[in-house]
């Protein structure tokens, strides 16, 4: 743990993390085999601030143990003892940040961690780079540690869907639907599905298009949306899954449109968001440390596009010879590396 703080730390420019899936597959994606994050004590003397991005943070209620589902490992830099982070525990507390994100920040330790959206990513290009000068101190070197998909990579963009068809599929990833009871719903012509517990409605409607690519791709219009959430709406709960609060017909028109608008190339070709190249120049500037961390081999389009040599790119395999066959071989291809 020092080493590799030592080493995030003293970077001045991108450099990147790949951790280990299968680790944290095996353990039932617990927070504890997750992406190691170094913390701070409050007490120490150095100016270092850790920011750790990533959509799956799950902050809520019962966020923050060791053994809860999750991503983030966080770890004391010196003992490497996990450190809780739900609201209440070790001096963190929790604020919303812009539209659907929840930032978790500490007291005790100088860490803040922030359960990104791709949707507030997409919308504001200055969104991740507000966050890390409204919680950081004059004089802190920031060492931000950044997931890559659904934080500032939208897949839906890289399958070419236009931006109505992104919106509204990232809007109904983030929407869950609780039933009060178990129940079968019926879409159209499509076969019935049964509900009999909480699901998003993005997950709802590839089960119901499930081997219909066709009624899939053609599922993500505005009139269709809202005439789904609405018969959706007589049977079960729905709220944002990102901050807890109820959807509306009303609510999800005006932030279509408000979202649409903000939208318009807000990524490039691969599907990587401006913010993003956005918070590399700001991080260069100040000579703060940026560190992608992803358990995939996805890293390397974003690099490639966001500096002129990548060959030059610090890269530090989390457990390697742990990794699946198929993500090892990928990577050893990907780098020209022998096994």
């Amino acid at each position: 743990m020092v080493g590799y703080w030592k080493i995030c730390k003293e970077a001045t420019d991108l450099m990147v993390t790949l951790s280990c899936f299968a680790v944290w597959n095996e353990n039932k994606k617990r927070n504890a085999h997750a992406k190691v994050i170094p913390a701070i004590p409050a007490g120490r003397s150095e100016a270092v601030r850790v920011f750790f991005f990533d959509d799956n943070l799950a902050l809520n209620s019962e966020a923050g143990k060791a053994d809860s589902p999750g991503i983030c490992a966080l770890r004391h830099i010196n003992t490497g003892e996990f450190v809780e982070f739900g609201e209440g525990v070790n001096g963190f507390r929790s604020e919303r940040l812009a539209r659907h994100s929840v930032v978790n920040f500490s007291s005790e330790y100088k860490v803040v961690l922030v359960q990104a959206n791709i949707i507030d990513s997409m919308e504001k290009v200055d969104y991740f780079t507000s966050c890390i000068q409204r919680y950081s101190k004059p004089g802190e070197k920031c060492v931000v540690f950044m997931d890559i998909n659904s934080t500032i990579v939208s897949n839906d963009a890289i399958t070419g869907k236009h931006a109505p068809e992104i919106l509204l599929s990232s809007m109904f990833e983030f929407i869950l639907a609780t039933p009060a009871e178990t129940f079968t719903f019926e879409w159209e012509s499509l076969p019935q599905v049964e509900v009999n517990r909480a699901i998003t409605l993005k997950k709802l409607v590839k089960q119901l298009t499930e081997g219909n690519k066709t009624a899939y791709t053609h599922f993500y219009s505005i009139e269709r949306c809202l005439l789904f959430i609405e018969k959706l709406g007589q049977r079960c709960c729905l709220k944002w899954n990102t901050i807890g609060t109820e959807v509306t017909l009303n609510d999800f028109r005006d932030m279509y449109d408000e979202c649409l608008r903000a939208l318009a190339g807000s990524t490039n070709k691969d599907g990587v968001t401006k913010s993003w190249y956005h918070t590399h120049e700001f991080m260069q500037r100040n000579g703060h440390a940026l560190i992608l961390n992803s358990f995939g081999i996805d890293s390397k389009k974003v690099v490639m596009s966001t500096v002129n040599d990548h060959t030059v790119i610090l890269r530090v395999l989390v457990n390697f010879s742990r990794w699946d066959r198929s993500d090892a071989d990928q990577v050893r291809a990907m780098f020209d590396l022998h096994s």
